[in-house]
């Protein structure tokens, strides 16, 4: 595979400038309502249940995290890896706002269940709907980072993890 010379990083900057969105919300602004995990009619909270939430952390930590290490990481994780290009005046700034959005709306750094905005059961719905409508990574990461696009393979395993731990209840 031919190296990059400065001509060709230049143009392949360019293109990711051109190619970002006015909006960079890559996620949906409306959450979806909690899944059915509930114990006697109220959802269970990360600090009741912890069996629950323990034998969801257990299969993901085994399973699903390694897959997430690889895709999501570099934004949903205090294990960002920054690009080549990341001190590049402009770039950075949508890098790091990026990256701070990501983590507000869901931080896996710490296993599950997950820091951010929702709760457990939207935090899995919601990777859920972000995996069926296909919206992550956003196009625009993907143009230099093609590692981070989840297979069939990898989105079924995915699904099947978040749909087998909401039936635990």
């Amino acid at each position: 595979m031919k190296n990059f010379t400065s001509n060709n990083r230049m143009w392949a900057l360019l293109f990711i400038l051109l190619s970002f969105p006015i909006s960079t919300d890559a996620h949906e602004k409306h959450h979806a309502k909690p899944l059915p995990m509930e114990n006697k009619g109220e959802a269970i909270s990360p600090h009741e249940g912890n069996q629950v939430w323990t034998t969801i952390n257990n299969r993901y930590q085994k399973e699903i995290r390694p897959i997430f290490q690889r895709a999501c990481f570099n934004c949903h994780s205090s294990e960002t890896e920054y690009p080549w290009y990341y001190h590049v005046p402009g770039i950075k700034q949508f890098i790091d706002h990026d990256i701070r959005e990501a983590k507000e709306h869901i931080d896996m750094s710490d296993n599950f269940p997950f820091k951010g905005h929702g709760n457990p059961e939207e935090d899995l719905e919601g990777i859920k709907q972000t995996i069926l409508k296909n919206t992550m990574p956003p196009s625009y990461y993907m143009i230099l980072h093609w590692e981070s696009k989840l297979t069939e393979e990898e989105k079924q395993k995915i699904i099947r993890w978040i749909e087998e731990s909401t039936k635990l209840r």
